[in-house]
């Protein structure tokens, strides 16, 4: 499967749309769409976030995971936030993991990973 992925503003937030596999193959690319979503956010916002959309991501392996950690360290030193948004397997797969206890990981409808 191939990996595409998109970015736009949203007021204080920087939307960044994954699709397909996030793996050892795709991580360059990954980690290059994580780096130019954060230089877009923009300091000055009121509440700036970065909301990595995942909910179109067949796979993510420990290299996605790590990037996602390392986006997370790169977004608050920005004085800014992260938030990831999966479902089905990749969602399951970072409760199984630990990594939603870390991360802030919601459902599409916004749903704390903690209460679903």
């Amino acid at each position: 499967m191939q990996f595409h992925w998109s970015w736009e503003p949203r007021g204080d937030r920087v939307v960044l749309r994954i699709e397909g596999e996030v793996d050892l193959a795709s991580a360059p690319r990954f980690r290059a769409a994580l780096i130019d979503a954060i230089d877009e956010i923009d300091p000055d916002s009121r509440s700036p976030e970065l909301v990595v959309d995942l909910t179109r991501c067949a796979l993510l392996d420990s290299v996605g995971i790590g990037l996602l950690f390392g986006a997370a360290r790169r977004v608050a030193s920005c004085h800014a936030s992260l938030v990831v948004v999966a479902d089905g397997t990749v969602r399951k797969l970072l409760a199984l993991t630990g990594a939603d206890r870390a991360l802030r990981v919601v459902g599409p409808s916004g749903s704390d990973s903690h209460r679903d």
